[in-house]
C-alpha cells in the first residue's frame, strides 16, 4: 500500500523489475483512481515519475510531489496501476506494460495519525 499525504514531498519504494520488460526504456506512468468513483475517468490521475533508485534490480525509488506533480482533489482510498511506458511523455496506459497493481490512501495535510517520524538518535546496548 502507498500513503501519499496532500502538498508535500511524498517518496514510494516499489519492486517493478520482476515484471518490467527488458525491451522497454525505464519509464513510469502511475495511474490513480478513487476507489468510490468507479472506475470514473473525471477522478482518475496519471503522472510519470522518474526512477530515482540507483540500482533498479532490487527496488525501485519515486518522490511525488502532491500538488505540484499531481493533484488529488479528494483525500481517500485509491486504487493504482503502474506501466512501463515507450516514452517518457504519454500518460495513455494503452502504450504501455502494466507492472504493478495495488491500493493507495491519501490523507490530507493535517492528518497525522498515520505518519511515523523516527528519532534521529537510536542508541542500542548490547
Amino acid at each position: 500500500m502507498i500513503l501519499l499525504q496532500q502538498s508535500q514531498l511524498n517518496k514510494i519504494a516499489l519492486t517493478l523489475s520482476e515484471l518490467a520488460s527488458p525491451s522497454l526504456p525505464n519509464n513510469w506512468l502511475f495511474v490513480f483512481y478513487f476507489e468510490q468513483s468507479q472506475g470514473d475517468e473525471e477522478y482518475s490521475k496519471r503522472v510519470q515519475l522518474e526512477d530515482l533508485a540507483v540500482i533498479t534490480a532490487r527496488y525501485n525509488y519515486f518522490e511525488l510531489i502532491e500538488g505540484t506533480d499531481v493533484t488529488f482533489e479528494i483525500v481517500g482510498d485509491y486504487e493504482y496501476y503502474v506501466y512501463q511506458m515507450p516514452d517518457a511523455i504519454s500518460t495513455n496506459e494503452l502504450e504501455g506494460l502494466l507492472v504493478e497493481v495495488g491500493k493507495m490512501k491519501l490523507i490530507g495535510t493535517e492528518d497525522n495519525s498515520y505518519v511515523h517520524n523516527v528519532a534521529t538518535n537510536t542508541y542500542i546496548n548490547g
